[in-house]
């Protein structure tokens, strides 16, 4: 299927979240008197915030770089 310039990338906010998640999780298995669950249980609103950042970079990027 060939790239039209319509076509939309998908977003690096999801990407960036998998990483921090599995970063998280990393860290709480090295680290055994860190418990995971109410650290993401107190700030899990910072997920919502970061992609909502992710989707704002997607869109200005692509309105300041339409032909990349």
């Amino acid at each position: 299927m060939p790239d039209t310039p319509d076509h939309h990338r998908g977003s690096i906010g999801g990407a960036i979240m998998l990483i921090a998640l599995g970063g998280l999780f990393l860290y709480g298995t090295l680290h055994p008197d860190f418990h995971v669950w109410p650290f993401l249980g107190r700030y899990w609103p910072l997920i919502l915030i970061f992609l909502g950042l992710g989707k704002l970079w997607d869109y200005y990027w692509d309105r300041t770089h339409p032909g990349s």
